[in-house]
């Protein structure tokens, strides 16, 4: 009788809750019936998924999509920052291109299945488009975010890869797992390799959780066994000058910057550690690089943190367990690492070695030294966002001689449940049930 009793129970809950919703992901289209290039160009490397092949022009052609299901929106890839350009479907205009994203997605305001790109001039190149319909993106399309506007981190890898390989689990904790407003600006770029390791750059970064587009500088990389090689490829004051707008331009709550000695020797390293410290001395001065002090106005970074720097030693647990990732800090950043397949050859993460990831000290600090020793942000007060200006007192409306019965009724903004059955319903499936125990033990007591 009591199992009679559960299942009779299972039933009536089961009937009378809500099904449960799911967001269904958006399809990747594939059903392309032209896809033509005004200048009479091959598209056909557009939309082989492979980044190796590439659509290159010197014109301003328009490159004109058509679908068989509608269009949702768009998914580029760049080999770099195209410039801005224009965008139409189904009458709508918009402008993209401005925040210079390589990877770039772009919503559309109405479904299209036609789509026309007004693409830059001059010369450009294109590796792939994607379209997608309705839904949930794949995880793997990235819908980047412009820079931060404060940064309660600010991450400055002189290459892309060195934000693993030496600054661990720093990412992935304070911006998968966190949420924090995270700003990484390399000091070094490879727009060189563009067929490869910008790519690399920001699917590593994506993965491990940074949402904000990183800053790239116009420095490009080059190698150097010295600190007087890599003075003499870039400048001192210019390197210097470029840390300063950034502590200015992002006001952050701490700063992470490269070994002194340059971790495996790398002059460039060793340069970017020594002008940060110079850096983080001159941004508070407005007389010193004016031209960034008048534009974001002079600032003092409260904390700034060297890898491998031997005093006020901090030593990070990149071993703790995210969430977020399923996975701790140092594994996390490991899949980041992943992604720069180019460099495989010549690094590979390592939880301590030589090069120790976990290990930190505060070169420069203005609220005193740190007590837990386990956290960049220790002593440091969040951001807080600015409160809202109060809006206007509205102007009473006037009596309306409308009958009541007139008025547009209220219909709260909630989200829509999933469709319950009818009482009657649920009602007559209690009956069945109570009916079938009332037969099953009269038949038991019949034998």
């Amino acid at each position: 009788m009591k199992y009679a009793l559960f299942f009779l129970a299972v039933i009536f809950i089961s009937l009378i809750l809500p099904a449960p919703a799911f967001c269904a992901m958006a399809p990747e289209l594939t059903g392309i019936t032209d896809f033509e290039l005004s200048d009479g160009g091959g598209a056909e490397a557009l939309i082989d998924g492979d980044r190796t092949t590439k659509f290159r022009s010197e014109g301003s052609p328009l490159l004109r999509l058509t679908c068989e299901e509608e269009i949702a929106g768009l998914y580029l890839i760049w080999d770099l920052p195209p410039g801005q350009y224009n965008l139409s479907a189904e009458g709508a205009e918009l402008s993209c291109g401005q925040n210079g994203f390589i990877h770039e997605y772009i919503s559309l305001p109405q479904n299209a299945r036609t789509v026309d790109l007004a693409l830059p001039a001059g010369a450009f190149t294109l590796s792939d488009v994607y379209l997608f319909g309705e839904g949930e993106l794949p995880s793997w399309v990235e819908v980047w975010q412009p820079y931060c506007e404060r940064a309660d981190l600010l991450v400055i890898p002189t290459h892309a890869d060195d934000e693993y390989l030496f600054f661990g689990g720093t990412l992935p904790f304070y911006a998968g797992e966190l949420k924090l407003e995270v700003q990484v600006a390399y000091l070094t770029n490879h727009w060189s390799e563009s067929a490869y390791r910008p790519h690399e750059l920001l699917s590593g970064l994506w993965e491990v959780g940074v949402r904000n587009y990183p800053v790239i500088s116009g420095f490009a990389d080059m190698y150097s066994e010295t600190i007087e090689q890599a003075e003499a490829q870039y400048g001192r004051e210019n390197v210097t000058a470029y840390l300063t707008m950034l502590l200015r331009r992002f006001k952050p709550r701490a700063v992470i910057g490269h070994d002194l000695d340059g971790e495996y020797g790398h002059g460039a390293h060793k340069l970017g550690a020594s002008c940060l410290l110079a850096a983080a001395d001159a941004s508070p001065d407005p007389g010193l690089y004016p031209e960034s002090a008048e534009a974001y106005g002079a600032y003092e970074a409260p904390k700034v943190y060297l890898h491998l720097y031997p005093e006020n030693e901090i030593v990070m647990d990149w071993d703790v367990y995210l969430p977020a990732f399923g996975a701790t800090a140092f594994e996390a950043a490991s899949r980041g690492f992943a992604h720069h397949k180019s460099q495989h050859t010549y690094f590979a993460m390592e939880p301590q070695g030589s090069w120790d990831c976990r290990k930190f000290g505060l070169a420069r600090t203005t609220v005193g030294p740190d007590l837990k020793s386990n956290d960049f942000l220790e002593n440091t007060a969040p951001y807080t966002a600015p409160e809202p200006e109060p809006e206007p007192e509205p102007e009473p409306e006037p009596v309306s001689s409308a009958p009541p019965e007139a008025s547009r009724p209220y219909i709260p903004n909630v989200e829509p449940e999933s469709p319950r059955l009818p009482l009657s319903a649920i009602a007559a499936a209690i009956l069945a049930a109570g009916l079938a125990l009332i037969l099953y033990y009269r038949l038991r007591g019949s034998k």
